[in-house]
Protein backbone atom coordinates (compact mmCIF):
# COMPACT_ATOMS: atom_id res chain seq x y z
CA UNK A 1 0.00 0.00 0.00
CA UNK A 2 1.29 3.22 -1.38
CA UNK A 3 -0.23 6.41 0.78
CA UNK A 4 -0.33 9.64 -1.07
CA UNK A 5 1.61 12.41 0.39
CA UNK A 6 4.31 11.30 2.38
CA UNK A 7 4.88 11.08 6.09
CA UNK A 8 5.98 14.22 6.42
CA UNK A 9 3.44 16.33 4.85
CA UNK A 10 1.34 18.27 7.05
CA UNK A 11 -1.48 16.11 8.64
CA UNK A 12 -4.97 16.49 6.75
CA UNK A 13 -8.03 14.48 7.12
CA UNK A 14 -8.27 13.61 3.51
CA UNK A 15 -6.03 10.15 2.91
CA UNK A 16 -5.20 8.93 -0.69
CA UNK A 17 -3.59 5.81 -1.16
CA UNK A 18 -3.42 2.63 -4.13
CA UNK A 19 -2.61 -0.81 -3.51
CA UNK A 20 -0.31 -2.63 -6.26
CA UNK A 21 -2.64 -4.79 -8.46
CA UNK A 22 -5.81 -3.37 -7.68
CA UNK A 23 -7.29 -0.78 -9.30
CA UNK A 24 -8.50 2.78 -7.01
CA UNK A 25 -11.98 1.96 -8.45
CA UNK A 26 -11.86 -1.73 -6.68
CA UNK A 27 -10.55 -0.92 -3.93
CA UNK A 28 -13.96 1.90 -3.81
CA UNK A 29 -16.46 -1.05 -4.89
CA UNK A 30 -15.34 -3.73 -2.22
CA UNK A 31 -15.14 -1.23 0.45
CA UNK A 32 -18.69 0.14 -0.71
CA UNK A 33 -19.86 -3.80 0.19
CA UNK A 34 -18.53 -3.53 3.52
CA UNK A 35 -20.24 -0.68 3.94
CA UNK A 36 -16.99 2.18 3.91
CA UNK A 37 -17.94 5.20 0.96
CA UNK A 38 -14.61 6.21 -0.53
CA UNK A 39 -13.52 8.00 -3.89
CA UNK A 40 -11.83 6.56 -6.46
CA UNK A 41 -10.20 8.25 -9.55
CA UNK A 42 -7.98 11.35 -9.95
CA UNK A 43 -9.39 13.70 -7.71
CA UNK A 44 -8.68 16.81 -10.35
CA UNK A 45 -5.39 16.32 -10.17
CA UNK A 46 -4.51 14.73 -12.96
CA UNK A 47 -1.50 16.93 -13.59
CA UNK A 48 -0.21 15.88 -10.32
CA UNK A 49 -0.78 12.16 -10.27
CA UNK A 50 0.67 12.00 -13.98
CA UNK A 51 4.03 13.67 -12.73
CA UNK A 52 3.81 11.15 -9.85
CA UNK A 53 3.59 8.23 -12.49
CA UNK A 54 0.23 7.47 -11.14
CA UNK A 55 -2.95 6.96 -12.79
CA UNK A 56 -5.56 7.14 -9.84
CA UNK A 57 -5.80 6.66 -6.29
CA UNK A 58 -8.28 5.83 -3.74
CA UNK A 59 -9.50 8.49 -1.29
CA UNK A 60 -10.77 8.46 2.42
CA UNK A 61 -11.77 11.63 4.21
CA UNK A 62 -12.30 11.85 7.79
CA UNK A 63 -13.88 13.96 9.99
CA UNK A 64 -14.67 14.91 13.89
CA UNK A 65 -17.67 12.77 13.58
CA UNK A 66 -15.20 9.64 12.71
CA UNK A 67 -14.40 7.47 15.41
CA UNK A 68 -12.52 4.35 15.41
CA UNK A 69 -14.71 2.05 14.43
CA UNK A 70 -14.84 3.68 11.53
CA UNK A 71 -10.95 3.62 10.98
CA UNK A 72 -11.32 -0.10 11.65
CA UNK A 73 -13.92 -0.34 9.09
CA UNK A 74 -11.46 1.25 6.16
CA UNK A 75 -9.16 -1.24 6.95
CA UNK A 76 -10.81 -4.31 6.57
CA UNK A 77 -12.25 -3.04 3.22
CA UNK A 78 -8.45 -2.46 2.56
CA UNK A 79 -7.42 -5.83 3.37
CA UNK A 80 -10.47 -7.69 2.02
CA UNK A 81 -9.32 -5.43 -1.36
CA UNK A 82 -6.04 -6.66 -1.00
CA UNK A 83 -7.30 -10.60 -0.65
CA UNK A 84 -9.01 -11.05 -3.30
CA UNK A 85 -6.84 -9.30 -5.86
CA UNK A 86 -3.96 -11.89 -4.30
CA UNK A 87 -6.04 -14.60 -4.56
CA UNK A 88 -6.86 -13.73 -8.01
CA UNK A 89 -3.74 -13.37 -9.22
CA UNK A 90 -2.60 -16.69 -7.40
Amino acid sequence: MRILPSADAPPSGIVSFTIDGVHPHDIAQIAAEHGVAIRAGHHCAQPLLRKLGIDATARASFGVYNDCADVNALASAVRAAQQLFTEVSS
